[in-house]
């Protein structure tokens, strides 16, 4: 949990956290209908964190 902080505290974001930001990002273009610029987000967040089943959504 510490660490979390610290890091979170240093300004770096990890593969993960930055993945979710830009899968959130993506969904604000969506919702407003710039659908390219949503995927090429969701995209970008894929790339960063292959692993993470909730950016394939």
């Amino acid at each position: 949990m510490a660490e979390a902080e610290a890091e979170a505290g240093s300004g770096k974001v990890g593969a993960g956290e930055e993945g979710m930001s830009l899968k959130d990002k993506g969904n604000e273009f969506f919702k407003a209908g710039n659908y390219l610029k949503a995927a090429a987000l969701y995209t970008q967040a894929i790339k960063q964190d292959p692993s993470n089943p909730t950016l394939y959504r």
